[in-house]
């Protein structure tokens, strides 16, 4: 096999995986669909959608299921479904747009009949399928009342719609704090060596495990260096570019990651806010949150710094926030 080179360093928490389409590196499910055989061929009438209820209704009959389809309805959403048509809003977005394998093709839309807190903003659940001999779940999507923001969800990972603009590069003036920061987080942590990977291609061995074949849009060293490059500069950037045991590439640039599990059990999550902005700075403070034994919560307070250089905002000074 050909000399592998080293690339990055390190240790982080997100893993990619989820539905065929990835980031960031944050470069991207309609349930109680089971409340009754006619409330369900009312719902698909509404939608003009008769084709993909009983779409649907053959799923059922021939035993496949779809975990989707079974979170409980609360007084909470029954009441905003009748304020917010999560499927029209999704739908009017477009294959393209949404990321789907054919921007071509029609996709059956179903409502999760489920909200989430994403980045600080509430939006609703819609479930994509493609209509074939049987129905075939491609993935969840996430859009906000009116339509203006939506997510990809992968795993346990939301990423924002469009994916062709991930890993870009952000702007505080324009952008939420928590975007910026899921995909910045996500590139720093790649560095460390928290990539997705395909544990069925083949094994490179080593003393320290077995590495694997790169997977998503951060799959080769030049794509991952690049995108450092729109993120981060000065010293950051030197020392997220100096070479580690984590990530190696072969000499076409091809990435391979030391295989590893789930990130930290005991971290919650962290609120970012724009703390201070002018023309050329933007300072952001978090607030991580830590569960360490059970009911027991702690606070970390972590401060990022970005400046506006001739080719966009890039981070000087940066901290993950586990």
């Amino acid at each position: 096999m050909k000399k592998l080179l080293a690339v990055c360093l390190a240790a982080g928490i997100l893993s990619i995986t989820g539905c065929s389409a990835d980031t960031v590196a944050g470069i991207t499910e309609q349930s109680q669909f089971q409340r009754g055989e006619a409330d369900s061929a009312s719902q698909a009438e509404q939608n003009g959608t008769a084709s993909a209820y009983a779409a649907v209704r053959s799923a059922e009959q021939t035993g496949e299921t779809h975990e989707p389809f079974e979170p409980s309805v609360t007084a909470e959403t029954a009441e905003t479904a009748e304020l917010v048509d999560p499927v029209k809003l999704v739908e009017a977005l477009g294959g393209e747009y949404l990321g789907l394998p054919d921007s071509d093709k029609v996709y059956i839309y179903r409502n999760r009949n489920e909200q989430r807190e994403i980045n600080g903003e509430l939006l609703y659940g819609v479930s994509c399928y493609d209509e074939g001999d049987l129905l075939e779940f491609i993935c969840d999507i996430w859009v906000n009342s009116d339509g203006s923001r939506a997510y990809r969800q992968y795993g346990e990972e939301y990423r924002l719609l469009p994916e062709s603009q991930a890993y870009s590069g952000f702007d505080p003036e324009t952008q939420l704090p928590a975007d910026i920061f899921a995909e910045a987080n996500a590139l720093y942590a790649a560095v460390y060596g928290e990539l997705p990977y395909d544990q069925e291609s083949s094994a490179l061995p080593s003393e320290r495990g077995n590495y694997y074949r790169v997977t998503g849009q951060l799959d080769t060293k030049g794509k991952l260096n690049a995108a450092l490059e729109r993120f981060f500069t000065g010293d950051i950037l030197d020392t997220l570019s100096e070479v580690s045991d984590n990530v190696i590439a072969d000499d076409e640039g091809a990435l391979y990651v030391l295989e590893h599990s789930g990130g930290n059990i005991s971290y919650l999550g962290t609120e970012y806010t724009l703390t201070s902005l002018t023309d050329d700075t933007a300072v952001f403070t978090g607030i991580s949150r830590f569960e360490y034994e059970a009911g027991s919560v702690t606070e970390k307070k972590i401060t990022c710094r970005a400046v506006k250089t001739s080719t966009g905002w890039r981070f000087t000074q940066f901290r993950l926030p586990y």
